[in-house]
């Protein structure tokens, strides 16, 4: 069944509740509310964006990575800032908005050099050590969109504690980086087939913009 493209943030969604994915992805019931965490992420993601591009000063509480942004803007590697990228279900190339797509996703930066290619994500929360899931979707993409990279040097940068997470993938784990969400992305076509969207409560429920009338496990806030 050809569902709508996924990011890592609406898949994550559905693995995390079926039911809040259908309220706010299917039915578009449930309100997207804006934390002041995620409005302090999109000022700095601009700003880094610009340190890479135009040379705009970093803000002071992201200054940590002056060494960094100046390491990759004087390298030889092609640099790729807050990128659209976009596969078919074949895994060949497509375009962000495209009928076909399949999976998307926008990366934050990704410098290219003729076989390597380093990707960091600017994350704005709490340092989460270990999960690289979304290093892994980002590296699939980065294998499947560019033919000569043979490695993917990946990584969080985590903008309060100043930390950078690497994880390195090889061209040959390609088969297990999509063995593992092609199943993901098939469950999820499953529910888009039954209308099974089952309520899944856990410890994310407290921050989820749910009404009591939409689900009966909402906290209270």
């Amino acid at each position: 069944m050809k569902i709508p493209p996924q990011a890592f943030s609406s898949l994550n969604q559905y693995q995390n509740c079926p039911h809040a994915y259908r309220l706010q992805r299917v039915d578009k019931v449930m309100a997207f509310v804006e934390s002041e965490q995620m409005r302090w992420g999109n000022v700095v993601h601009k700003n880094l964006e610009n340190a890479l591009t135009i040379n705009e000063p970093l803000l002071d509480s992201i200054s940590w990575l002056n060494n960094t942004v100046d390491t990759l803007k004087t390298s030889e590697a092609v640099l790729h800032v807050e990128q659209e990228v976009a596969i078919n279900a074949d895994l060949s190339p497509s375009t962000f908005w495209d009928s076909t797509c399949w999976m998307r996703g926008k990366v934050d930066l990704a410098a290219r050099y003729p076989h390597v290619t380093v990707q960091l994500d600017w994350k704005t929360g709490t340092r989460k050590v270990g999960q690289t899931e979304q290093l892994m979707l980002f590296a699939g993409f980065e294998f499947a969109l560019n033919p000569a990279c043979e490695t993917v040097k990946t990584g969080y940068a985590w903008l309060k504690e100043k930390k950078i997470d690497v994880t390195v993938y090889e061209r040959k784990q390609v088969p297990m980086i999509w063995g593992h969400f092609i199943p993901k992305m098939d469950r999820l076509a499953k529910s888009f087939e039954t209308g099974e969207w089952p309520m899944k409560p856990s410890g994310l429920c407290g921050g989820c913009s749910a009404t009591k009338l939409q689900c009966k496990h909402v906290k209270e806030r």
